[in-house]
C-alpha cells in the first residue's frame, strides 16, 4: 500500500522548500506562487498527501496487543488468538474511523522541481 497519496501540484519560493503548498493544476500552481510570492521565480512541482491507511494496520495492533500482554504473562506464545476475519474486520474498523475523523494535513513535493521564471508565459490548457 502506497503511504502517500498522489494530488498534482505544488509550489513554493524555492527550489528546497521546507513547505509546499498544493493546487489542482500546474497553473493553478503558479497562478497562486505568483500571487503570494510577487515578481519572483516560483517552484512547481508534483506532490501528495501523506496516508493514514498506510500507517495504521491491524495486524501491527493484534501484534503490540500481544507481545504487551506476553510481557505481562510471561512466555513467547501470543496470548490472544484472534478468529478467522477477525484480523480483516479490524482493519476494515480502522480505515472507517480513518474516514471519519483523520483530516490529512501534510503535502509533500514528488519528485524534481521546475524553475518557473517570473516573467514566463504560462501556458492555458
Amino acid at each position: 500500500m502506497s503511504t502517500l497519496k498522489k494530488t498534482p501540484w505544488g509550489y513554493a519560493d524555492s527550489a528546497d522548500a521546507e513547505e509546499w503548498h498544493h493546487a489542482d493544476s500546474r497553473e493553478e500552481a503558479i497562478d497562486a506562487a505568483r500571487s503570494m510570492y510577487g515578481e519572483v521565480d516560483v517552484w512547481v512541482t508534483r506532490g501528495a498527501w501523506a496516508c493514514i491507511e498506510s500507517y495504521i494496520d491491524a495486524d501491527r495492533i493484534i501484534e503490540n496487543a500481544n507481545e504487551a500482554a506476553g510481557d505481562d504473562c510471561g512466555g513467547d506464545d501470543p496470548v490472544f488468538d484472534i478468529k478467522k476475519g477477525g484480523e480483516e474486520a479490524l482493519q476494515s474498523l480502522l480505515l472507517s474511523w480513518a474516514s471519519q475523523y483523520v483530516v490529512v494535513g501534510r503535502w509533500t513535493a514528488v519528485g524534481s522541481a521546475e524553475c518557473v521564471p517570473w516573467k514566463a508565459e504560462v501556458p492555458r490548457g
